[in-house]
């Protein structure tokens, strides 16, 4: 566990657990919260239900896989971590109807090397993907912050289920 910086003081946690690329964190702890450092053209979805005090995160690298979905790599895309996300938000207690959905990232921070393919952006391709996961599953994004050219660190304090975003050069902004 990591000791919060203090540029995250609104938030009441004691420790940050780190959600890497490609991971999904799932916490009833009140004393953690989730964070989903370096969200360039990746994206961190940020799940929580107040009732069951169950949060988390899902931190995905591309929109869905070209291959084999494996067990090493089944967080990476959208396409499939998000229904994981949200099963296992209520295996440990969450509803759907009490879910409250945040997303960031998606940035165009590498610009012409960002572009994967005639599909545009990864980073678009990556929010986009996202929205429609979540469409899939009959859910939807209650907040988000897509988009732009710098990266993002999102966090979800598991006590509150506040949810903050923070771009690199400015102070986190609650969504």
């Amino acid at each position: 566990m990591v000791a919060l910086s203090s540029s995250f003081d609104e938030l009441p946690s004691s420790s940050a657990v780190s959600v890497g690329i490609a991971q999904m964190v799932i916490s009833r702890d009140p004393r953690e919260t989730l964070a989903a450092y370096g969200l360039g053209s990746c994206v961190g979805i940020a799940v929580y239900d107040s009732a069951a005090r169950v949060a988390g995160m899902l931190h995905i690298l591309l929109p869905e896989s070209s291959g084999a979905v494996t067990e090493a790599n089944k967080f990476r895309f959208a396409a499939t971590g998000i229904p994981l996300l949200i099963k296992e938000v209520e295996h440990n207690g969450g509803m759907r109807s009490r879910m409250r959905i945040v997303a960031a990232g998606g940035a165009l921070t590498l610009g012409k090397l960002s572009v994967m393919g005639p599909s545009g952006p990864i980073g678009k391709r990556n929010s986009d993907a996202v929205t429609l996961a979540l469409q899939e599953e009959g859910l939807k994004l209650d907040a988000f912050d897509f988009g732009g050219s710098v990266g993002r660190t999102l966090t979800l304090a598991t006590a509150t289920g506040k949810v903050f975003c923070r771009s690199v050069g400015s102070a986190p902004k609650e969504l």
